[in-house]
């Protein structure tokens, strides 16, 4: 069956198809047992993991069926284990807010569901009604764990999510694309906007990566597998890359080959050789993916953290030390902290004297930098206790262990603090 397997669907999911036997054999409904309140959208989204390991339990593939994790989406999320063959499970509930009513007809429902491409117990989670939600703990038996980071549109705009996708081999840093125009949410504006998670999505931090992207509806999201800065975004006037997400603004630039179409829909094949973009009504387009620089570099971030608990009101002090312990030297590194609400960036020391992200021309083999932090928890810090910090890096050049380029520390705070008097030094 590996390699055989072809899936379709119609609008609103009254049929989706499969076929065990290419895309010309006969075909089976292998729709997921909808009730009446399941809500579909008319391009009800589905999304096939196929990037596990066939040689790899539980990797989401294997040597005899090929690869057969699949979910969809109508306000809450599916999941068949088998390609959809055999059984479904619903693995959460509503995941939207349900408020886009008109008459008796609820427009709330999901837009895009799309595995973590290093990780097929993970997706990602876009609804029509403004909600970004993390999904852990898929491909069990039992029930998958939903984590909403809409973060009550704070930063995240309050207007359609079309698409989402998760860093390559950071499946805790994300994308969404955004629909709809910044003037209908003039308080928070943006098309493309990046999230970053602890642990399980814990706390989390929204940021504006739209850049110089014009104000018009984005449509779909994707990352280069191969290079991780590099993202593609699909418009309402045709695709979009940049070279540098990691830029505060990114720079965009237009796929000038491409129709000014509407881009609805991004993959990229198993094989990481190539990006298929698909639009409304000027048909399918392909190019070969752009590969990282000759080489590879094997970052490792590691944490030193405080000792013990802290008071608020008081300077937090730690160290990032950032070493590539890949053949080649690391090219063009950033180096950047995250800092949940409530504490604030105070000045870096050590081989980074800037703010975040610390940028290094070069790391050679076997070399390190170290950056020396100290940042200021407010006295009236009211977040989660213990304080999450974090610390990443990354380069032009590939990373064959990427799992190490991220390090975090629980920080806690003493919760009876008797002896603050007004001059801890942070307001």
């Amino acid at each position: 069956m590996l390699g055989q397997v072809w899936y379709s669907s119609v609008p609103n999911a009254y049929l989706i198809n499969v076929s065990t036997s290419g895309p010309y054999g006969p075909q089976q409904d292998f729709a997921p047992p909808f009730d009446t309140s399941d809500r579909r959208s008319f391009a009800t989204p589905f999304d096939l993991y196929r990037y596990g390991d066939t040689s790899i339990p539980g990797s989401g593939c294997n040597a005899t069926d090929g690869c057969n994790h699949i979910i969809l989406g109508t306000q809450r999320v599916w999941e068949s284990i088998n390609g959809g063959l055999i059984s479904w499970s619903i693995k959460t509930g509503d995941l939207t807010k349900n408020n886009l009513i008109v008459g008796s007809d609820s427009r709330s429902y999901i837009n895009q569901v799309h595995y973590a491409v290093s990780d097929p117990s993970i997706a990602m989670v876009a609804t029509m009604d403004g909600n970004i939600q993390y999904v852990f703990d898929l491909g069990g038996s039992g029930a998958a764990t939903p984590v909403d980071v809409t973060g009550g549109n704070a930063v995240l705009p309050n207007r359609p999510m079309t698409d989402v996708a998760t860093d390559p081999t950071t499946p805790l840093i994300g994308y969404a694309a955004v629909g709809g125009f910044s003037a209908g949410t003039p308080s928070t504006p943006g098309h493309v906007m990046q999230i970053t998670c602890s642990a399980r999505c814990a706390s989390f931090a929204w940021v504006d990566k739209t850049g110089n992207l014009p104000d018009i509806p984005a449509d779909s999201v994707i990352v280069n597998p191969h290079i991780p800065h590099q993202v593609f975004v699909g418009t309402d006037w045709g695709l979009y890359y940049t070279d540098d997400i990691r830029a505060a603004s990114p720079v965009w630039q237009r796929f000038e080959t491409l129709p000014h179409a509407m881009v609805w829909s991004m993959v990229i094949d198993r094989g990481f050789t190539t990006l298929a973009a698909f639009t409304r009504s000027r048909g399918a387009w392909v190019w070969p993916l752009p590969t990282a620089a000759p080489g590879s570099a094997d970052l490792e971030v590691k944490f030193n953290g405080p000792g013990g608990p802290i008071e608020p009101g008081r300077p937090l002090h730690y160290t990032l030390t950032v070493t590539n312990y890949g053949p080649d030297a690391a090219s063009n590194v950033l180096l950047s902290s995250t800092l949940p609400a409530g504490v604030t960036f105070g000045a870096n020391s050590g081989d980074c004297r800037s703010a975040f992200p610390c940028s290094f021309a070069s790391i050679p083999s076997g070399a390190s930098q170290v950056v020396d932090t100290t940042v200021c928890v407010s006295a009236h810090y009211s977040g989660p206790n213990p304080i999450v910090l974090q610390g990443a890096a990354s380069s032009d050049l590939t990373d064959p262990a990427g799992t190490n380029n991220n390090a975090s520390a629980n920080v806690p705070l003493f919760t009876d603090w008797v002896f603050g008097n007004g001059f801890e030094g942070c307001p």
